[in-house]
């Protein structure tokens, strides 16, 4: 009976994590673990260098609590150094962390009152952020940051009695420093519930050093969402987008750096100077001291031209040469060009987006239109926060009586990204005879470039009001609008 081989272990690096250059960068330490290498021997035999690492572990167990914490400082560092990180996660906000909010009651009074409170509420941060620093639509654009770089962030709503507010709870604060986080009823820092669903948070606060945490509370699930970025239904914690991505960051971080290195070098002059010294060591003292004597200082040139270019004034047997080499070459560029693509492809920002001149204006606007489908989808998460959130504020302010009785029950609507709205001038024709055909309608028009369709026919209609008092006439409608058959 042959004796059954004994399967390969190895350890690795968590696979879930970014992978930089440079612990001075905020590169991960390794965690070691074991980790099961199927099938290495028969890849070695077929000449395959790098075997198959599989893990069939959870998330919330393959990103540990120090891998966490080394991603988001990876991500921050970048924010902080790298101007094309910057710009990605910028374009990224600029569409994700945009909504608008509209009443659908159908009641024209208590819709403007309602909407007229959650404005005013919305632009003062002395009544939105708990802290009184940003207003609300900043707090939206500041949770999609902290999503983005920490995987997740808590948004707490905070009643005082007098003002309604959120406040933010970083990732990194939400932790388990006692019991161990592989316990099935806390995983990093979230209490789970029989079904798996989030009870509470266990919430710490950073010492006033912040060099390091110390417990502060427990908060239930009911007063604060946990907003972030899941890829399994059973995921307790939120993990970043950004692991695929921050490799290509910090190659290219480091290649412009080299680049510009190199380039500089380039511009000095620097000479290359050959020369003929066959006969050195030969002949008397006397005449090697002549020859020393009698040799070229280039420091003690008087003819210049300019700073740093100087005339040599060299021998017969003599020659310089100008170091150069062609900087950037174009395999560098062609380099940074995909490197580019694949960074900016961990946020789905199109490539377009940094260089307007890759593609054409037809191109650049089916990018821009799948881009938005796609911010839509990422947006998705705010919604519970935003629809929780608008409900306790209604049920607040109907209480203190900032609002009419029974407005606490009002229909509301959220809207996320939209197409920027000098496409839907530039397509007006084209909407024009589709809604007179019947294919499309106003709201859809106007929600789609994120405009409100209700608001957009109420000033009309003041504007109508105010030219017939001042005995103007306003276009609105072109008279071949309702007689056109396109289409049809």
């Amino acid at each position: 009976m042959s004796k059954r081989k004994k399967r390969k272990t190895t350890t690795a690096k968590t696979a879930a994590t970014a992978r930089t250059t440079g612990s001075e960068r905020g590169a991960f330490a390794a965690v070691e673990r074991p980790t099961t290498r199927l099938g290495y021997d028969a890849l070695s035999e077929r000449g395959m260098a790098r075997p198959l690492v599989v893990s069939a572990r959870t998330e919330d167990k393959e990103l540990s609590r120090r891998d966490r914490l080394a991603l988001s400082s990876s991500a921050r560092e970048l924010a902080r150094n790298f101007a094309l990180f910057g710009f990605a996660l910028r374009q990224h906000l600029c569409f994700v962390s945009n909504f608008r909010f509209a009443c659908a009651s159908g009641d024209r009074t208590l819709d403007e009152a309602v909407e007229r409170e959650f404005g005013a509420w919305a632009r003062e941060p002395e009544r939105c952020h708990f802290s009184k620093r940003h207003d609300f639509w900043t707090l939206l654009r500041l949770i999609e940051t902290h999503r983005v770089r920490d995987g997740d962030v808590g948004a707490l709503r905070v009643d005082d009695g007098e003002t309604q507010a959120i406040q933010l709870i970083e990732g990194d604060r939400i932790r388990d420093e006692d019991a161990p986080s592989a316990t099935q009823e806390l995983k990093h820092g979230v209490r789970i519930g029989r079904r798996g669903e989030n009870l509470a948070y266990k919430i710490y606060r950073r010492t006033p050093e912040e060099n390091g945490y110390a417990f502060e509370r427990w908060i239930s699930a009911r007063k604060m969402d946990l907003i972030g970025y899941f890829d399994a239904h059973d995921q307790v914690r939120g993990v970043s987008p950004l692991p695929s991505g921050v490799r290509e960051y910090w190659h290219l971080y480091e290649c412009f750096d080299l680049a510009l290195i190199k380039m500089k070098s380039e511009m000095t002059i620097g000479l290359i100077v050959n020369r003929d010294k066959s006969d050195d060591g030969f002949g008397t003292d006397a005449e090697r001291a002549a020859r020393a004597e009698n040799a070229f200082d280039p420091r003690a040139a008087s003819e210049k031209y300019g700073d740093g270019l100087m005339l040599f004034d060299l021998g017969l047997n003599e020659k310089a040469s100008v170091f150069h080499d062609g900087t950037p070459s174009q395999n560098f560029q062609s380099f940074v060009e995909s490197t580019t693509r694949l960074a900016l492809a961990a946020l789905d920002v199109p490539y377009s987006f940094y260089d307007g001149s890759s593609t054409n204006f037809y191109g650049s606007r089916g990018e821009l239109n799948h881009y938005v489908e796609r911010c839509k989808l990422k947006q998705r998460a705010f919604f519970p926060f935003l629809n929780k959130t608008t409900r306790w504020l209604l049920e607040c302010w109907e209480r203190d009586g900032r609002i009419p009785s029974g407005a606490a029950s009002i229909p509301f609507r959220w809207t996320g990204a939209a197409v920027p709205l000098w496409l839907l001038v530039g397509d007006a024709k084209d909407w024009q005879v589709a809604i007179s055909n019947g294919f499309a309608d106003q709201r859809t028009a106007c929600e789609l470039h994120g405009v409100d369709p209700r608001g957009t026919l109420r000033r009309t209609a003041e504007a109508l009001d105010d030219a017939r008092t001042n005995g103007v006439s306003l276009a609105y409608a072109p008279e071949y609008a309702g007689k056109t058959n396109i289409g049809i």
